[in-house]
């Protein structure tokens, strides 16, 4: 093709065009290639949408980073602060949730956390559709105000992760005689460790969210329990290791579980608190960092929850920069 191309050359400089110049130009028609694929990965804003805005949602980015790399998921927020959001923030190509929802004038796919063979094809002949009408199309100027912005958003991530890795902490032998049992002493001991300002709407709070399905790794004996709720005024991370099994209820059968991950947040507590904490639920198909959490010593646990919160901090600030 470079080839033909450079006839165009021959013609203009009324000179031959050289096999070795042809080659030379060649790489740079396959750079610009190159460059335009990675470009047009960085091209597809997603909003995800669950329950919640922790759990399942971040089950679903694990996935979408294995699975469809060209989605750069933006934010991760629950229904109830779905239009909010929209309102505040830039347009986005694609919204994913894991609700049945209907809105206009935006895509939204209702998928599964695991994402099957079909929504991904939907999905993709979505972007597909989205990348021809975005052709031509000119990133804005960087101005003062995006720059603000964006420090500021870096600075907000920096006090996230300080609240966070100040506030994880893993507890070996923890013992519970029920599943009911060791939601009360996970209660009491958050009562004890962070700021909690009402126990009982922490543990109501808990609970509503754990009937709503449980979240269980069943192979690894790993369990999470996760809620947001006015009862607590900070973000507070925990892993239990369990003395002895406890039984979880799933499907009309009883699961044994051994280590329970528990995520207890403000109900309107900054979003890069989440942001964050979710990388830990991200890195749970990753069977070195679930064998730090369920076999390593709690220094070990401890440390590789940390590194994760660290990595997922500069993954974060490098999309900001």
């Amino acid at each position: 093709m470079t080839r033909k191309a450079s006839r165009c050359l021959e013609q203009a400089l009324g000179k031959p065009v050289p096999e070795e110049e042809i080659g030379y130009l060649a790489m740079h028609f396959g750079t610009a290639i190159l460059n335009r694929q990675e470009t047009g990965r960085e091209k597809y804003r997603v909003l995800l949408v669950c329950s919640s805005g922790i759990g399942t949602s971040q089950l679903l980015q694990a996935q979408i980073k294995l699975k469809l790399p060209s989605l750069h998921v933006v934010d991760t927020v629950s229904l109830m602060q779905l239009d909010d959001w929209l309102r505040d923030h830039p347009p986005v190509d694609l919204v994913l949730t894991t609700l049945p929802i209907q809105m206009e004038h935006v895509d939204a796919f209702t998928v599964s956390p695991f994402l099957t063979d079909d929504e991904i094809a939907r999905i993709q002949e979505r972007l597909e559709q989205i990348r021809t009408q975005k052709q031509g199309a000119h990133k804005p100027a960087l101005d003062r105000a995006s720059v603000a912005r964006t420090v500021d958003q870096v600075e907000r991530y920096g006090k996230a992760l300080a609240g966070l890795i100040r506030n994880l902490e893993v507890v070996d032998r923890f013992e519970a005689d029920d599943k009911q049992h060791l939601i009360d002493r996970i209660i009491a001991y958050a009562g004890e460790n962070f700021s909690v300002s009402d126990p009982d709407l922490l543990k109501r709070d808990l609970e509503n969210r754990e009937r709503l399905g449980p979240l269980l790794m069943e192979p690894e004996r790993l369990a999470m329990l996760h809620c947001r709720s006015e009862g607590i005024d900070e973000m507070a991370i925990c892993l239990f290791r369990l003395g002895r099994e406890v039984n979880w209820d799933i499907e009309g059968r009883r699961a044994p579980v051994r280590t329970v991950l528990t995520m207890l947040g403000p109900l309107h507590g900054p979003k890069e608190n989440f942001e964050l904490a979710s990388e830990i639920n991200m890195s749970l198909i990753e069977e070195p960092f679930i064998r730090s959490l369920t076999h390593g010593s709690p220094g070990e646990a401890k440390e590789a929850m940390q590194f994760v919160l660290k990595k997922g901090y500069v993954r974060l600030i490098g999309q900001q920069l």
